[in-house]
Parts: structure tokens; C-alpha cells; sequence
């Protein structure tokens, strides 16, 4: 998370009245919001946008483990990095997905994980036709 560093306001920026309000309005805004998303329950947690950005590092090493791997990987040292990564990565997935689901869906925690479960066993189940069809594109191109 990113916050705005402390920092001497220059002459020309706005008074401290006026960002102090501005600030409350937005917060307004956000607790309407989120009570009106929500239904009076807390805010669930959100993905992280970091954690999303690894996990799709991670994918694309793992069906190009010699170019986004490890540097000086081996081919035998290859398939122990995709099976670990794979197994790694998979369940790191989930629980984004679980979350971005608990966003928006009205189910039992229970269900959205396994809905969650679900669609990482069929995208984990996709990446060798990924694969396949990435690199006849390549070739073709």
C-alpha cells in the first residue's frame, strides 16, 4: 500500500481546511458505500494487486521455465521447478479468487471457496493447452 509521504504543503497548494474536508467527504463516500455492498457486514478483504502480479510471474515461469525461471536452470532441473511452482502457485490463486469472490458473491464462505477451487483446478488444468497454443503462435509468427 502506497501512502502519501508527509511533506511540507508549498505555498500554492490548497489550505489544510480545505484537504481536511475533502478527506472527510471521501470517507463518506466510502463508508456508504461499503454499507450499502455489504449490507452492514465488515469489508471483506480485497486481493492484492502485488500478490496477483507474483502469481502470474509464477505461471509464466512455469510454462517457460528456462526463459522466466531461475537463471541457469538445466532441462532436468526444469521439472522439478514447474511441479513446485505449479504446486506452489495453484493455492496462492485460490485464495485471491476466494477473495475477489467474497466480494461479490452472496454465498457461504464455504461455497465461495470451493467455487474458487474450482476454477483454479480448471485453469490449472488449461495451462498445458496454454502452452501448446502459445507456441504455435509463436512459430507461426
Amino acid at each position: 500500500m502506497r501512502i502519501a509521504p508527509k511533506a511540507d504543503l508549498p505555498d500554492d497548494s490548497p489550505a489544510p481546511e480545505l484537504l481536511r474536508g475533502i478527506e472527510t467527504e471521501l470517507k463518506l463516500l466510502r463508508t456508504t458505500s461499503q454499507r450499502q455492498r455489504y449490507s452492514g457486514r465488515a469489508a471483506p478483504v480485497v486481493p492484492s494487486r502485488a500478490e496477483v502480479a507474483l502469481i502470474a510471474q509464477d505461471i509464466v515461469a512455469l510454462l517457460y521455465p528456462r526463459h522466466f525461471g531461475p537463471h541457469g536452470m538445466t532441462i532436468p532441473q526444469a521439472d522439478a521447478f514447474v511441479g513446485a511452482t505449479l504446486r506452489a502457485t495453484l493455492p496462492r490463486l485460490s485464495q485471491q479468487i476466494t477473495l475477489e469472490l467474497a466480494l461479490t458473491q452472496a454465498q457461504e464462505p464455504a461455497e465461495v471457496q470451493a467455487t474458487a477451487a474450482q476454477i483454479v483446478a480448471e485453469f490449472g488444468q488449461s495451462l498445458p493447452h496454454l502452452r501448446a497454443v502459445h507456441d504455435t503462435d509463436i512459430a507461426a509468427a
